[in-house]
């Protein structure tokens, strides 16, 4: 072989063995940088967020206000199970889990007077449904809480599934995605898949997961992450009248007026106010009967029954709701609710304590169709108080 054959081929090996070294290269740089990045937004988001802050800047909860109090909810949710993970050891922590109707009924200083071996973690705002229960037992077990107490009634049960990504759906996780696609079928993947990649990025980034909420506070950098398209320059003014608008996952019901006739017996519960009692009404009117119960029943239950299963004390309490609500939807919904609860009190050891268990809540103590006034807010405070030394002294060894 030519000399300079030889040198050729000797250089063309050489500049081989250097191109796969550098293919062979791993970026250690770029991947320490990602690892920190991950490690700074989980830990500092999901252990050591600045959710006093936001909550504080949300101020309190305004059921004439639902809007703010989602945002409010979804940052008060994180500070209060921060909160109760700090708690001394010599105290027993309870968490308090509900829609909207636990942020307005429920008051913490009551029950800690009340209770005061416990420390409690208040759970609720508008757009915490079975699906977003589903979602959050991981964090709920973070926690390490020794009763759970859910307000329910067929209110959570018998609406219609609704998993768009609006921020009281800031908790959602996949396991809960694929348990809702076993329950309704596997093309709801295909169908919602642009809700899946979101999902997905916001299991991955904690400042994605709750961009919607931090976006509302002083963190102005996080702007950049935007608001889907097809919720773009929505006026949600009112959270429930937003929510008729926003996309249904899974009901099988029909979406119709409330009868003039029906609607006047339900405003005319509320004499001098009947916007008060309009407000939310074909919200309410949405519980009826159907498959969509049966889904969201078994993702409660999967819920439920893991927080059980892991050594926490469950009870559901009956959510009470105004005296004519039920006149909007049928009167099975409510058998169904409480068949549903009962058979959880039978298979799980679950306790369950229903309507009549509890003192009367008359008309006169609804803020509107859902939510209590006082003295209702210290009559249901009681009943969940009760409800969770009740729940703690049975499952004492």
């Amino acid at each position: 072989m030519p000399r300079g054959t030889e040198k050729l081929t000797a250089a063309s090996a050489s500049t081989n063995i250097v191109n796969r070294d550098r293919r062979l290269r791993i970026p250690w740089a770029a991947l320490l940088a990602a690892a920190i990045v991950l490690a700074v937004d989980g830990f500092g988001l999901r252990y050591f967020g600045p959710w006093t802050v936001i909550a504080d800047q949300a101020g309190v909860y305004d059921p004439n206000r639902p809007r703010k109090g989602l945002d409010f909810g979804v940052a008060h949710d994180r500070q209060q199970l921060a909160a109760l993970r700090r708690e001394p050891p010599e105290y027993e922590r309870a968490l308090v889990v509900g829609s909207s109707r636990v942020a307005v009924g429920f008051d913490t200083d009551q029950a800690l007077e009340q209770l005061p071996r416990f420390r409690f973690g208040k759970i609720g705002h508008a757009g915490l449904d079975a699906f977003v229960v589903r979602s959050m037992v991981d964090d709920l077990l973070d926690a390490e809480p020794d009763v759970a107490l859910f307000l329910l009634s067929e209110y959570d049960t018998h609406r219609p599934v609704r998993i768009e990504p609006t921020p009281g759906k800031s908790s959602a996780s996949m396991s809960a995605l694929f348990d809702l696609a076993n329950l309704i079928g596997g093309d709801f993947l295909l169908r919602q898949r642009e809700f899946t990649y979101r999902l997905a990025a916001s299991r991955l980034l904690e400042s994605y997961r709750y961009r919607r909420v931090l976006a509302r506070t002083r963190i102005r950098h996080l702007r950049d992450f935007r608001t889907p398209p097809r919720l773009a320059g929505r006026q949600l003014k009112d959270f429930l009248t937003a929510v008729e608008h926003t996309p249904i996952t899974y009901w099988d019901g029909e979406r119709q007026a409330v009868p003039r006739k029906t609607r006047q017996m339900i405003l005319g519960h509320f004499g001098d106010r009947p916007r008060q009692g309009d407000r939310g009404l074909s919200f309410v009117a949405e519980t009826q009967l159907g498959d969509h119960a049966r889904v969201n029943m078994s993702l409660l239950e999967h819920a439920l029954s893991r927080l059980q299963a892991q050594g926490v004390a469950v009870a559901i309490l009956e959510g009470p709701i105004h005296p004519a609500a039920p006149l909007s939807y049928h009167p099975q919904a409510r058998q169904e609710f409480r068949g549903f609860a009962r058979r959880l009190a039978r298979e799980y050891g679950i306790a369950f304590i229903p309507l009549e268990a509890m003192p009367e809540f008359p008309d006169e103590e609804f803020v509107d169709l859902l939510h209590l006034a006082e003295p209702g807010v210290r009559k249901l405070t009681r009943a969940i108080t009760q409800g969770i030394e009740l729940t703690a002294e049975q499952a004492s060894p």
